[in-house]
């Protein structure tokens, strides 16, 4: 901030106002931080915008001012923490655990899309609900896997009531 400061002869002057860049030892104390085309920002938390804060300043991007009191006060807070932690999981996604859980989800994939494309099946040809299950039977019995769950009208429904919703949004 511009202070006054004395003259010589003792008039006062005011000092012009520093500009505050980015400088780029930052990026040593604050790994996430970049600058680019002058707007400053945190690159882990517009990596994970589902988490982020999208009010914060390093999310949204710093294009005026730029001070290391701004990333002091993003690097303590929540949602950017979250990010952080967000991002460690995905890096570390080598371990034991990470793999076994992402060899189930990919099995449940495999048992889900099959149920997915016959309640469309069903719902498309406008047939009863009733109907999924003995499709879902069929199915099994040409060699395709399925869960075992949501076999009955009711699954066919969650997964119609799913489908719709996904077609909704487009």
């Amino acid at each position: 901030m511009a202070g006054p400061s004395k003259k010589a002869n003792g008039d006062i002057a005011l000092t012009p106002k520093r500009k505050r860049t980015f400088i780029e030892t930052w990026k040593t104390q604050f790994p996430w931080v970049r600058c680019v085309e002058d707007i400053m920002f945190c690159e882990v938390c517009r990596e994970y915008p589902s988490i982020a804060d999208h009010n914060s300043k390093l999310y949204e991007g710093v294009t005026g001012s730029k001070r290391i009191e701004t990333l002091q006060s993003h690097e303590s807070s929540k949602y950017h923490l979250l990010c952080i932690q967000r991002k460690e999981v995905t890096e570390k996604g080598t371990g034991p655990m990470f793999v076994a859980l992402t060899k189930q989800a990919e099995n449940m994939d495999d048992q889900l899309k099959p149920m997915f494309n016959t309640a469309f099946y069903v719902a498309k040809q406008k047939l009863p609900f009733r109907s999924f299950e003995s499709l879902i039977e069929l199915q099994e019995k040409n060699g395709i896997k399925m869960q075992a769950h949501y076999r009955n009208d009711k699954g066919c429904k969650a997964f119609v009531q799913a489908i719709a919703e996904v077609q909704k949004d487009r």
